[in-house]
């Protein structure tokens, strides 16, 4: 078989699908990927000229470009991922079968514009996939092929399973961009709280964006600054071994990488209610935004032994990418 993987910018075939396309490769298909700047993984891959993360003029000659790009490789299928490039790719008069590997829609409420788009190309693919319960279930009312992979894209063998650390104090960590959709000022606020439950807690804040120096200050202003490291865009997996739990706090997600990396090491995950978060395993939620409940969730159940390690053999990269190898098998005979 002949598989296309198309992404709006290199970084995303770095990040989710070097595994899967070693996969692939190793099964003896052939696999060409394509977006609009350049990975750093070694795949066969082609730029896409004029194909960028977020809608731009440059996009208007795309699809062709992509119908080009199908044509020359004989495709037999291209799985397309986030949100320009599946847009294009749904738009083009391609001479293959299109798999939407939708990461997440764009949306926590039923009115947003991002519905109506979606709405208007969900039959302009040959089947979907989908990686939370939320999505599956707006996905299989208006599509008769629908694969729920619930655990994502996998997690690469390189986030092993540790016992917890031996540490009497509560040590936590919470991991994403600082942006407005993450929320880190419900984080600081939870840990505030956290910390009075249970003195001796401690929070490690990694990444970085423009709400950092808001979260760092909000800490201040708290009083908890001794008790919250913000420790930058870093490898996350030394900071997931020596925490008992993570933190999470977004409005909405497809499915949170950072919560499938900790169960994969065993780790629990506390969390609000949202889309995305509710289908992490082992994770325990308190009512969206409600910071309070949150802290009660967590200094009432803290983790008192690592996640079963069976989930995270489930949720491996290279198994789920043979899952979805199967699927395009089926769909493209």
């Amino acid at each position: 078989m002949r598989i296309g993987l198309l992404t709006s910018v290199g970084r995303t075939i770095d990040a989710f699908f070097q595994e899967a396309v070693e996969t692939w490769l190793e099964a003896g298909h052939v696999v060409r990927c394509a977006a609009g700047t350049q990975p750093a993984a070694s795949v066969p891959f082609d730029l896409i000229e004029g194909l960028t993360q977020r809608p731009a003029p440059s996009n208007v000659r795309v699809p062709l470009r992509l119908r080009a790009w199908a044509q020359e490789h004989d495709l037999d299928v291209i799985i397309t991922n986030t949100a320009t490039a599946s847009t294009l790719a749904r738009l083009a008069p391609l001479p293959c079968s299109l798999v939407y590997f939708c990461h997440g829609l764009h949306w926590n409420r039923d009115l947003h514009p991002a519905r109506l788009v979606e709405s208007a190309l969900v039959r302009r693919a040959d089947s979907v996939v989908t990686i939370n319960s939320d999505d599956r279930a707006w996905f299989a009312a208006r599509h008769d092929s629908v694969l729920y992979l619930r655990e994502g894209v996998g997690v690469p063998r390189s986030y092993p399973w540790t016992q917890l650390p031996t540490s009497d104090a509560l040590q936590l960590c919470w991991a994403g961009d600082f942006v407005p959709r993450k929320r880190p000022d419900l984080a600081v606020r939870a840990m505030a709280d956290v910390v009075r439950l249970r003195p001796g807690s401690h929070l490690t804040m990694l990444g970085d964006g423009e709400l950092e120096r808001a979260a760092q200050q909000l800490a201040h202003d708290l009083g908890v600054d001794a008790a919250i490291t913000f420790a930058g865009r870093t490898d996350v997996r030394p900071h997931i071994e020596a925490a008992h739990a993570l933190l999470h706090t977004a409005t909405w997600e497809g499915l949170p990488r950072i919560l499938l990396e900790g169960a994969a090491m065993g780790r629990q995950s506390f969390a609000f209610d949202v889309k995305g978060v509710r289908d992490v395993p082992g994770a325990r939620l308190s009512p969206d935004g409600d910071v309070a409940a949150l802290a009660r969730l967590i200094t009432d159940n803290v983790p008192q032994q690592a996640l079963d390690p069976a989930i995270g053999d489930a949720m491996r990269s290279d198994a789920v990418a043979r899952r979805l190898l199967d699927h395009l098998e089926s769909l493209v005979g």
